[in-house]
């Protein structure tokens, strides 16, 4: 489920997997309420986002799925997870 565009994610921590149904659920177990994806490979999980506002630059693959897009360069695609 999307929430949002690439937006940052606060209190951001690193798990890569490359992705999204792990990243997902890695955030979820850690009781996130926000999963988000960022050039191709790195998951950030957080319970607020949006502090620089919306980028227009997602357009990276993910690595572990190339059908599904990981953000950009310094950009997050941010999902809703609980």
């Amino acid at each position: 489920m999307r929430s949002g565009a690439c937006t940052a994610l606060k209190r951001a921590v690193p798990h890569p997997s490359g992705e999204l149904t792990a990243d997902s659920r890695h955030c979820r177990e850690k009781g996130s309420a926000y999963a988000a994806t960022r050039f191709c490979q790195h998951c950030h999980c957080g319970n607020s986002y949006g502090k620089y506002g919306p980028a227009k630059n997602c357009d990276a693959k993910c690595s572990g799925n190339q059908a599904e897009i990981c953000g950009g360069t310094w950009a997050n695609s941010v999902y809703g997870i609980k």
